[in-house]
């Protein structure tokens, strides 16, 4: 064992073990450079918190005893298939991987003994990464990237006996984090494949803001060039001031960015050439306000790969992540590319470890078919466990074709409900609600208000995402693994509280041909859930039918779920949230939910030397009594105001009454309060109407507005239920 490292080693001849913590072993044989302790391109970081271990040693064989395993490991190894592991009282043998091409990571509901991560191709990144080199590499045509033989580098998880939660965040500590994402992400990106001119793109973001959908990022698709495929020189036909353009839409609060199908400089992917001119063509257009890259390998010509079996689509991410990066050290970066191992839709392949720290992705030229809206439902949600991909996204409305209006209306609710909304299309097509009929454009318009009434859920969601990995769409086995049900990837949490379940299935009549409807299968998880739509409870886990008409997705509430959000619709980057709502399941049963909204100004990167502040949200029922608390934000974030107003919407069953309420230990008068009843139910959607969403089978709302609150105090509400 060596004691000069801080990992603790056995070696073997020209193998080393190293235990990185009590369920995350390395194999690792030396190469011709010996062994290898710097990051490579998939492992950022070796060094764990270890619990401690016992080494003993035996008759021709090493036993190491973590708290969770037992390793036995030959004295003379040659072979990975040679060490024996025990769990719970099992000897097993350690099998080496069949192959060292990228696998789908274990799901929560069917955790292995063993998986193993294979460090191939190893390669070690200089300290400039994918950015140009200096001079001195001239002569060097990897320019200083250091490209390892095949040989063995393997990271042997033990998810079984560390558990779903641990597995993952081990994972995320060895390959690397998934970034904080920029807030204006989760608005409304308008993209399409159109050769627009810069006079166009602002008359179309003035008609969206006229129908109060305002647009939070504008993709402009290959034809800002010249060639429309190739090279980086500006088509002044359409653009004949890019700087001037930029800044007109960062006055109206819109990002941009453009998209590129690279050609390579030199087929060395590595040489000096190559990443200095990549950087100087992307940093020419960063410097004159492009905000960000889409970088879309789904072309006619691509970079060529660096070294074998690292693909171009990961390879690429990190050339135009770093080369962003460099050109705007002070915000957060943002690309797009395709999802690894998704082909236009199709899941061929798993996904390499490293994808999930370049944000986001999207899965290709799809058709507008039900089986493809279907599909892009199930990647969203799949790849956020198999691969740790929270912004899995799709062409809203297919890239190909026209969908009818049906089809692009169900498109429209999956994408508002998803982490990423993006409507786009190919060249000769529109993806424009009006283009569709006013019931479309109504459709939208509804929907969109209510995703962007839900940022700061979402962002909370998203933070999270950051610093756990779990996803914005989270598969119901990552909380229910006991339930085979749960594995359904067409249905998800969004976010902590919120069911939703997608319709991609056309309409079907009813028996005397008048009203559609469209049938949807839901695998109700345990507890009490709260249909938003009719205010009907539903006890889990049991399965359910939904008869959905044309404009509704099933959004189904978690008993106590806490649902924060912004009242009006606005552009993400007008959102203060100086004023927030706050939907409250009053909870049938025994309950506690807490809830932590998280603030930062949403672009820079300063959150990462603490200015955020989290406000915490407590929501909890004791018999009859409900207690809710709203806790002062706590951090260094400068929230620029000093009073907040808050709307408290408790949604009651039909079940439960109001008998009295207190605000800070003050009984409030029926004048300080309003209720809401199901005469009252909206045409709308729910959360986004003013006078709530009470349906035909729910109880009462009552409505509590708390105006201009000073921020450094707390809120305290008390409710007795008659």
């Amino acid at each position: 064992m060596s004691s000069s490292s801080p990992i603790p080693e056995i070696y073997a001849g020209d193998l080393r073990i190293q235990i990185l913590s009590d369920c995350l072993i390395r194999f690792e044989r030396a190469d011709a450079s010996g062994f290898e302790d710097q990051p490579t391109f998939h492992i950022q970081s070796r060094f764990f918190s270890m619990a401690g271990f016992a080494a003993r040693l035996m008759p021709g064989c090493v036993r190491i005893s973590t708290r969770l395993i037992e390793l036995q490991i030959p004295a003379y190894i040659k072979h990975l298939n040679e060490i024996k592991f025990r769990i719970d009282g099992r000897w097993q043998n350690l099998k080496k991987p069949e192959s060292l091409a990228p696998t789908d990571l274990p799901e929560p509901s069917l955790l292995p003994d063993y998986w193993i991560l294979a460090d191939f191709p190893r390669i070690i990144p200089p300290e400039h990464g994918a950015t140009a080199p200096g001079p001195d590499f001239s002569s060097d045509l990897l320019s200083g990237w250091q490209i390892s033989d095949n040989h063995e580098d393997f990271y042997i998880f033990f998810p079984a006996a560390a558990g779903y939660s641990r597995f993952r965040r081990e994972l995320l500590d060895l390959t690397g984090s998934i970034p904080m994402i920029p807030k204006h992400v989760l608005g409304f990106i308008y993209s399409r494949y159109h050769p627009f001119r810069d006079s166009e793109i602002i008359e179309l973001i003035r008609q969206f803001k006229i129908r109060r959908m305002p647009i939070d990022m504008f993709v402009v698709d290959t034809d800002w060039r010249f060639g429309g495929s190739s090279g980086y020189e500006v088509n002044t036909e359409l653009f004949p001031d890019l700087e001037v353009f930029f800044k007109i839409l960062h006055d109206k609060n819109i990002r941009v960015m453009f998209n590129d199908h690279p050609e390579p400089y030199d087929h060395l992917a590595l040489s000096p050439f190559e990443l200095q001119a990549r950087e100087e063509a992307l940093g020419n257009l960063l410097n004159q306000g492009l905000d960000s890259w889409w970088y879309d390998r789904n072309w006619k010509t691509a970079l060529d790969e660096p070294a074998p079996g690292l693909g171009k689509d990961v390879w690429g991410m990190r050339l135009y992540y770093e080369i962003t990066r460099k050109k705007k050290p002070l915000n957060r970066v943002l690309i797009m590319a395709n999802v690894p191992g998704i082909k236009n839709g199709d899941k061929v392949a798993a996904s390499n470890v490293a994808t999930h720290r370049y944000p986001f992705w999207w899965t290709g030229d799809t058709q507008p078919e039900w089986l493809s809206l279907k599909k892009a439902i199930e990647n969203a949600v799949n790849e956020g466990i198999k691969a740790l991909l929270p912004y899995v996204s799709d062409d809203i409305g297919a890239h190909f074709g026209s969908p009818d209006p049906e089809l692009f209306s169900r498109y429209i609710q999956f994408g508002c409900l998803s982490p990423i909304f993006r409507p786009h299309c190919t060249s000769g097509e529109c993806r424009d609600p009006w283009e569709f009929g006013e019931e479309i454009e109504r459709v939208m318009g509804n929907y969109l208000g209510l995703r962007l009434k839900l940022i700061p859920y979402l962002y909370a969601a998203a933070r999270e995402a950051s610093e756990s990995g779990t996803p914005l769409l989270c598969r119901c086995d990552l909380e229910w693994p006991e339930y085979k049900e749960a594995r359904a990837a067409d249905q998800y949490l969004f976010g902590s509280d919120l069911l939703i379940a997608p319709v991609f299935t056309p309409a079907r009549k009813q028996k005397n041909g008048t009203a559609e409807f469209a049938v949807r299968e839901i695998w109700i998880p345990p507890g009490l859930w709260h249909d938003t739509w009719t205010g009907k409870i539903y006890q889990g886990p049991a399965k359910r039918y939904f008869r959905c008409q044309p404009w509704v997705t099933p959004i189904i509430a978690r008993d106590g779920a806490i649902i924060v959000g912004q009242p009006e619709i606005l552009n993400t980057a007008q959102q203060t949230w100086q004023s927030l709502t706050l939907d409250l399941f009053v909870p049938e049963q025994k309950c506690r939910k807490n809830f932590q909204l998280y603030e930062d100004d949403g672009i820079s990167n300063n959150f990462l030397d603490g200015e955020f502040s989290t406000t915490s949200i407590r929501f909890s029922r004791a018999s009859d009594l409900l207690e809710l608390k709203i806790e002062p934000p706590a951090g260094e974030f400068q929230h620029g105001f000093a009073q907040r107003s808050w709307l408290l919407r408790f949604h009651f069953s039909r079940f439960s009454k109001l008998a009295s309420i207190s605000f800070n230990g003050t009984m409030l008068l029926p004048d300080c309060y309003r209720f809401v009843s199901s005469i009252e139910r909206p045409a709308s959607l729910p959360f986004i109407c003013r006078p709530g969403f009470t349906g035909k089978e729910s109880g009462q709302t009552l409505e509590v507005a708390i105006e201009n609150h000073d921020i450094t105090q707390h809120l305290r509400f008390r409710l007795q239920i008659a």
